[in-house]
């Protein structure tokens, strides 16, 4: 069976991919979009952080499928612009066909004999956001969603490796922008942007995951101020 031969070559990824998709203008300043797509492929490349290590390494798994559908819609006036984003997707693959040593044997028996999500894999992606011109100031605001990438399951004293998904998480973001007119020295642009307003604490990537070798968060609440000049 090719996924228990030991190999630590790396190979190229071939894969089929089909995509399909439409977008409307619904009214003036208002569009959406549906978007379909499916891949198939072979040797499919990944690579992650084994035994502890902060270097990348590239495997391939035998065999993988994505597919999903994704829905945008984005509306502009003079003062107001906004978006939405809403991805469903889901990616399988089975077998390691190559770099084998960085399994345990117990995951590399498990993958061989059935399809494990990729630890990249999410249901539900989203984002959406505004900005708004007030009297020459951009505000604007911005989040992201997720339902939760993988983490290793334990189903009837088994571990199922990327068998559960961690807990959904939502990031709120924020920025104001306005250029100043100044004499002798022209424009002067001023941002200041807060990088996850309400400091929420969650986990990105989990440990247990395939190829992750640390717990992984996103960022704590961040200030971010810029001043620049236009040419």
């Amino acid at each position: 069976m090719r996924a228990s031969q030991v190999s630590a070559t790396s190979l190229p990824e071939r894969d089929n991919y089909y995509d399909v998709g439409l977008s409307q203008n619904l009214m003036p300043g208002w569009t959406a979009g549906l978007d379909g797509y499916y891949k198939d492929a072979t040797d499919v490349q990944d690579e992650g952080q084994f035994n502890g290590s902060p270097i990348y390494s590239t495997f391939n798994y035998a065999h993988g499928w994505v597919k999903g559908v994704e829905l945008s819609t984005a509306y502009h006036n003079n003062a107001l612009s906004t978006y939405f984003n809403l991805a469903v997707s889901n990616a399988m693959a089975q077998g390691v066909a190559t770099n084998q040593y960085n399994f345990s044997p117990d995951d590399l028996n498990y993958i061989a004999n059935n399809p494990i999500h990729m630890d990249h894999d999410q249901l539900l992606t989203s984002s959406l956001g505004f900005t708004y011109d007030l009297f020459g100031t951009q505000l604007g605001l911005d989040g992201l969603f997720g339902s939760g990438l993988r983490t290793d399951a334990v189903v009837n004293g088994q571990t199922v490796p990327n068998g559960a998904s961690l807990p959904p998480y939502f990031q709120l973001n924020a920025d104001v922008d306005r250029t100043f007119h100044l004499p002798w020295f022209g424009d002067l642009d001023a941002r200041l942007a807060v990088v996850n307003v309400l400091d929420t604490v969650y986990e990105l990537r989990s440990s247990s995951a395939i190829g992750v070798s640390e717990n992984v968060y996103g960022p704590h609440r961040t200030f971010y101020v810029g001043i620049g000049k236009p040419f």
